[in-house]
């Protein structure tokens, strides 16, 4: 879990242990502090666990994130065609971890390259009168 100065508090939206449960960190209502790279329009998941060697999210949890996303896109906190988006996509670390990321890759709206759209924001942002 992410610990930094620059956090007040947990800096995920969500947390979801390997139980299935689902924990409420910032919940909707609060921006993450790794607003940066989606332009103030993201949440953030995490699995509970170290997913970069040999352990694997458990298929409950796997499930858990899933209703997060659904429920969120049924609730309009996130848009019907949101992106999904991996952590090690955006910056230089091991999260969400290599069995996490085999996972999620393969889920509907994932962006392998979401590179792409921190620069189509920055473009119409400039080209915005």
């Amino acid at each position: 879990m992410s610990r930094s100065p620059a956090f007040a508090d947990i800096a995920y939206n969500f947390l979801v242990g390997g139980d299935g449960y689902i924990y409420e960190g910032r919940g909707w209502g609060v921006r993450s502090p790794h607003e940066g790279f989606t332009n103030n329009r993201n949440i953030d998941i995490t699995f509970l666990g170290d997913f970069s060697e040999y352990d694997i999210p458990t298929p409950t949890q796997v499930d858990a994130v899933k209703q997060i996303i659904n429920w969120g896109a049924c609730e309009r906190h996130l848009s019907k065609s949101y992106t999904l988006i991996a952590h090690n996509s955006t910056t230089s670390t091991l999260s969400p971890g290599k069995n996490v990321y085999s996972i999620i890759s393969s889920w509907p709206n994932f962006d392998p390259n979401p590179k792409s759209h921190l620069l189509k924001n920055i473009l119409t942002k400039w080209q915005q009168p």
